[in-house]
């Protein structure tokens, strides 16, 4: 087991570390067996916090040790501890004999910051999205309360706006503009209309 990369701990009934392959140590910043062995889990933790020369960040810190408490009065189920330098490890925990129980702690640090990323670019596509929303309610008011008529046709002759001062010049229905009707389809309303027998 001190060749596997992830790292193993076994704990007895008191959560005290009874055994670790070179991997824990390496992960919880022990620089050898005999630092980590007799120190209940808890405590290995709190000490990995202490290693690393800086003031300890005390909300993870703690945020841990509650987890850990939580989670070893039942060991079974996977749980995420944070490390010191913005690392992970997933803690998945399994039944030995005589009470004892083997601790795997798999280092997931790099799917933690693809998640981390992954959300942040989430949240600034949500920002882009809302702020774009804003830009065309903006610019849809402001075409709306234009004194002048304005119409926009596209490369391929749909109609992609047309204002209301437009649609009452022209007296076209917000029905047919709704729909976003070919620059003819709205000609041919004209003239099924007889508009252009008006002009000179």
């Amino acid at each position: 087991l001190d060749h596997v990369a992830d790292g193993v701990s076994v704990i007895d009934a008191s959560t005290t570390i009874v055994w670790t392959n070179e991997a824990f140590l390496a992960m919880y910043g022990f620089e050898s067996r005999q630092d980590a062995l007799g120190l209940d889990f808890a405590s290995a933790f709190a000490h990995t916090w202490r290693t690393e020369g800086r003031p300890a960040q005390a909300f993870r810190m703690h945020e841990g040790l509650n987890m850990l408490r939580d989670q070893l009065r039942f060991p079974g189920a996977a749980f995420e501890l944070a490390l010191p330098g913005d690392r992970w490890c997933r803690v998945i925990a399994r039944a030995g004999p005589q009470g004892k129980h083997f601790l795997v702690h798999v280092d997931i640090t790099l799917l933690k910051r693809q998640q981390h990323e992954l959300l942040a670019a989430e949240a600034r596509a949500r920002e882009s999205e809302a702020l774009l929303n804003r830009k065309s309610s903006m610019l849809e008011l402001t075409l709306e309360r234009m004194d002048q008529g304005l119409m926009m046709v596209s490369a391929d002759h749909v109609v992609e706006l047309c204002n209301r001062r437009a649609m009452e010049l022209l007296d076209l229905p917000e029905s047919l503009m709704a729909s976003r009707p070919s620059f003819q389809r709205v000609l041919q309303h004209q003239m099924d209309r007889r508009e252009f027998e008006r002009a000179d």
